[in-house]
């Protein structure tokens, strides 16, 4: 394959703050260009080769200007001039040359992107050195006859959708496509001449704002969405040297790309939460992928897949140089993501691209271009006059592409620009300084976001006297002072009055309650309240700001933290909704020590929060009848470990009170949808036109989408039934009702089940042949026939369909499971099954001992009928109904209460298996006693011969089954066993006929 590889580096940050209080280990290491992963589970490492491997994990140390550098002249550690060297000085010889460039950042999100491409402080990333670099090349130019253009752009893609970042329109541009060059651009898209890095940078921190209104306004998650920068950098250079004037004009484009988190979005925390291929918040990735795999390969790839894959398609499979930095997470808790984030690099490194030097006469291309614009206004003119309205926008979006792209050839028409540019910098610049001083005189309220990047990026100072906060809306009869958007905002939302340096809010007409969307570090606002230093403010769902004191009273000051930051605010908001921090509260409401969850489950329901008060706002916005809530799985009836947990999203549907119990992934592909049709919303809602009733399900859809607040009928786990086997290690069966217990910890019925050892073919084991020492199953094979009987259960509507399920790959089977019987909440299965683990190891003879088997009881659902007494009631009629005893957060009992349900059945098995083993002592006591009488065992030798005598003749198979059962009787009435010569007769004797003789008990 012709051309030349993209160029691929790879580089290990320190650990971070979360990663520390984990205790986290390192599992990465690098020598030269190779770079290691180790598996923490299994301790196997794999390897990779990329350009450049970048240590910074450790062995660095600071400047006193900040700068970090090696502490030592054996450190590998790599500092950001080392990957400027290697990475940014690659970019600008690229781009001098005229060659298209494009440079990738790569990896999960906190894993270093940011830092490695802009940096932070005294240490400067890949852009901004870059364009100091480039910006001063220009500055120093003292050639004449070449004349230097650079223009900037900023987009961002978030759910398919593209946004300009350099404009305060909330427009969702399109992307085209070029017929004549194949190239894909974004139509509408501004672009902003710029003369230094420091306008740049202004620039780009105007993109990061209208970033974070949006994505505030939207509740849109910001590690989920692209970032791409373009610079178009044209050299124009002027040829007198035969006395003619020729022009020429060299152009690149710098592609700068930060790509939305690859991780699970379980990363961060969440275990199980991640996004399904062809989910729309991941239809980006995954295209991308697809695409890398294929022109890894060397096949045709499927660009067309997504908008981000389309606008790369320059930098990936055509004219240009790339460049693709992978940021790596060093902690093991990482593993899957970190090696994840590997693998997707080392493919990228076989690609290969072909770039040209893009130089061309400059009157020859303006000459093209006016052509080609002539032919595209005729084919307008036709195609207004019957043709499609989609070919009509693709043409006026290529004609306004073309006179963009000319323009910016008009040297003094650019001049003009930059130099409007340059004095409303200037005038920005002094703003900035007034707004900076401003900042540290007056009271206001600074925006949090989960970026950090986004934190204080939106500010509102406030006036003395009121302040409104509320929605724009034509209808408003306040003048705000604080403007927000979102579907849980009213007109008039809240008021704050500053008054003789005191700050106070209040709720409007002074009804503030959680209905209103109101909260104060957590807690809703019913009073008006003076507000404290570094409170925390929640208007709606989305809109979390902390209020600044500029003059802070020591009082004040006391017990706060030095700075208040996302997930500080989120903790409170958890706990104020049920969640506790430091102990948990089991769902009775009572402190339960013995119930201490993971940080990670932690991690993963301060993730989930915010989403879940989104899901219900827009479910009560659009009247869907559904209330989402959290809930905390614990011990058996999760299958899981006593201590381990797992986090799912409960869905309730109001009419029938229906629970669905949602997988974290499932809940957040359809929190994506339901962000679409918010998104939707808020668009229609700034229309002049815009009517509230007209908004329904039919045109916030797209076509072929499901309903994100829909389930179809189909099972679902009631609770579930512990059975503990330990009465196995003694070949004692275990017949009893169980407990069906669900997560809450609520007995939702009995199941009647029964263990009992036997053979492979299901015959039982004598129940008088006791195994005193669990450790001689070591090494044999153990079989054992399982029965599920029958269940009660409690409530009429699970009588449209039941089954249990079970299984554990130590039994050999994962998935077993009884018929589904209908009609009865008493259903009847007769559920038998032999189960034989081939060898007892160390590990399943602790299983047995002190492990359970858990059956999981599932019912038919549906979501047809409706209950009477809700059928008239709005959404939010109904949710205000239940609001006071509901928690958006169930942290269940049903670990704790499963385990003493599950621990009164293991008693009750250890009692029985006692008292077997009593009788058995009794037993061998007895024949011990005889045996020492002299009298008693002459009389049982005697006997015995007799018996030897009858059982010699009884070997032919006619004998009567009345003589033979004679036989036996006597035999288990004396207490004697069979001899073994007997055993082989017996046992095809009556082993088919009565399974549930003994056969185990034979010498």
């Amino acid at each position: 394959m012709s051309g030349e590889s993209i160029k691929v580096m790879v580089r290990v940050r320190p650990f971070n703050k979360r990663e520390k209080e984990r205790d986290a280990k390192c599992i990465i290491d690098m020598d030269g260009h190779q770079t290691m992963i180790t598996n923490p589970a299994d301790g196997k490492t794999k390897k990779f080769n990329f350009d450049t491997s970048y240590w910074s994990f450790d062995g660095s140390e600071e400047r006193e200007d900040g700068y970090t550098i090696p502490n030592s002249p054996s450190s590998k550690y790599a500092g950001q001039l080392e990957v400027f060297e290697d990475v940014g000085k690659g970019v600008l010889e690229n781009a001098y040359a005229g060659f298209n460039t494009s440079l990738f950042a790569y990896g999960q999100t906190g894993s270093g992107k940011s830092y490695s491409m802009v940096g932070y402080g005294a240490n400067k990333g890949i852009v901004p050195m870059a364009f100091d670099s480039m910006f001063q090349k220009i500055k120093n130019n003292d050639d004449p006859t070449i004349k230097y253009q650079v223009t900037l752009s900023m987009l961002e893609i978030y759910m398919e959708q593209v946004a300009d970042l350099l404009t305060a329109k909330s427009d969702r541009l399109k992307v085209r496509q070029d017929p004549k060059k194949g190239r894909f651009f974004v139509a509408g898209l501004s672009s902003h001449p710029v003369s230094s890095y420091e306008e740049i940078e202004k620039k780009m921190d105007d993109g990061v704002r209208n970033r974070t209104v949006a994505a505030t306004q939207m509740n849109a998650t910001s590690s989920r969405a692209h970032t791409m920068v373009t610079l178009v950098f044209t050299q124009n250079k002027t040829d007198n040297s035969d006395g003619t004037e020729r022009k020429t004009t060299r152009t690149s484009e710098i592609n700068l790309v930060d790509l939305a988190g690859s991780e699970r979005a379980g990363s961060t925390g969440a275990e199980g939460i991640h996004l399904k291929e062809g989910a729309s918040i991941n239809q980006s990735l995954s295209a991308l992928g697809n695409v890398i795999a294929a022109l890894a390969k060397g096949k045709r790839a499927p660009f067309r897949d997504s908008v981000l894959t389309k606008l790369l398609q320059n930098s990936l499979g055509g004219n240009a140089k790339t460049i693709m930095i992978a940021a790596l997470s060093p902690a093991d808790i990482n593993y899957d993501e970190t090696l994840s984030t590997l693998r997707y690099a080392d493919r990228a490194k076989q690609i290969k691209t072909n770039a040209v030097v893009n130089e061309t006469a400059t009157e020859k291309l303006i000459r093209e271009m006016r052509e080609e614009n002539e032919k595209l206004k005729n084919m307008l003119m036709a195609a207004q006059a019957g043709g499609k309205i989609g070919d009509i926008e693709d043409l006026q979006a290529m004609i306004e592409n073309n006179n963009v792209q000319s323009a910016g050839m008009d040297e003094s028409a650019y001049e003009k620009k930059l130099e409007e540019m340059r004095a409303e910098f200037e005038a920005e610049k002094g703003e900035a300084a007034a707004l900076q001083a401003k900042k540290l005189e007056s009271h206001r309220l600074a925006n949090l976001n989960e970026d950090p990047a986004l934190n204080g990026v939106v500010m509102h100072y406030l006036d003395e006297g009121e302040n409104f906060v509320g929605r724009k809306a034509k209808q408003n009869k306040v003048e705000l002072k604080i403007a927000l958007a979102g579907i849980s905002i009213q007109d008039h939302h809240a008021t704050i009055i500053l008054k003789d340096g005191e700050v106070f809010l209040e709720a409007p007409n002074g009804a503030g309650d959680d209905a209103v969307g109101l909260l104060l570090n957590g807690k809703p606002v019913t009073v008006s309240v003076q507000l404290r230093h570094f409170d925390r403010i929640l208007f709606g769902t989305n809109h979390l700001f902390v209020y600044h004191n500029p003059n802070p009273s020591p009082e004040q000051l006391e017990g706060l933290p030095d700075e208040v930051e996302w997930e500080f605010a989120q903790t409170e908001l958890a706990e104020a909704k049920g969640f506790g921090s430091a102990e948990t509260k089991s769902s009775g409401g009572q402190r339960d020590d013995a119930l201490h969850l993971s940080q990670q489950t932690r991690e993963e329901v301060m993730q989930l929060l915010p989403m879940v008060t989104v899901a219900n706002a827009i479910s009560e916005r659009l009247d869907k009848r559904r209330v989402f809530e959290i809930a905390v799985l614990s011990g058996p009836v999760a299958g899981l470990q006593r201590n381990e947990s797992k986090v799912k999203i409960k869905m309730r549907n109001l009419d029938t009170d229906n629970k669905w119990m949602l997988a974290c992934d499932e809940f957040v592909n359809r929190h994506f949808v339901m962000q679409k049709m918010l998104r939707m919303i808020g668009e229609r809602e700034e229309a002049d036109d815009y009517d509230p009733e007209a908004v329904n399900d039919a045109n916030l859809l797209e076509e072929g989408e499901d309903d994100p607040f829909s389930v179809t009928a189909g099972p679902v786990i009631v609770g579930a039934a512990t059975c503990f086997l330990q009465s196995l290690c003694y070949r004692i069966e275990f017949d009893d009702e169980l407990n069906i217990v669900d997560y809450k910890g609520r007995n939702e019925g009995k199941l009647q089940v029964s263990v009992f050892p036997c053979d492979e073919k299901g015959v039982r084991c004598d129940p008088n042949d006791v195994n005193e020492d669990p450790r001689t199953l070591l090494g044999t094979s153990l079989s054992f026939e399982i029965t599920i009987a029958s269940a009660d259960l409690k409530k009429k509507k699970y009588s449209d369909g039941a089954f249990v399920q079970f299984g554990s790959d130590i039994i050999g089977k994962l998935d077993a499971k009884t018929e589904i019987v209908k009609g009865t909440s008493k259903p009847e299965w007769n559920y038998t099954e032999v189960f034989t683990i081939p060898t007892v190891t160390p590990e399943i003879l602790d299983w047995l001992e002190h492990g359970n088997l858990g059956f999981f009881v599932h019912v038919w659902q549906s979501d047809e009928a409706v209950l009477e007494d809700k059928s008239r009631q709005s959404t939010k009629e109904l949710v205000r109904g239940r609001r006071a005893s509901a928690s958006m957060i169930e942290v269940g009992g049903g670990g704790q209460l499963a385990d003493a349900s599950g621990e009164v059945t293991r008693l009750r098995a250890e009692n029985a298996r006692l008292a077997k083993m009593m009788q058995h002592l009794e037993q061998e006591n007895k024949m011990l006693k005889m045996a020492a009488d002299p009298g008693i065992g002459v009389k049982v030798k005697k006997v015995n011969l007799l018996l030897e005598k009858h059982w010699a003749a009884a070997t032919d198979a006619s004998t009567p089954d009345d003589h033979w059962g004679a036989l036996v009787a006597v035999s288990e009435a004396l207490e004697l066993k069979m001899p073994k010569k007997m055993r082989a007769s017996n046992e095809s004797r009556r082993g088919a006929a009565t399974p549930r003789s003994s056969t185990c008990a034979v010498m």
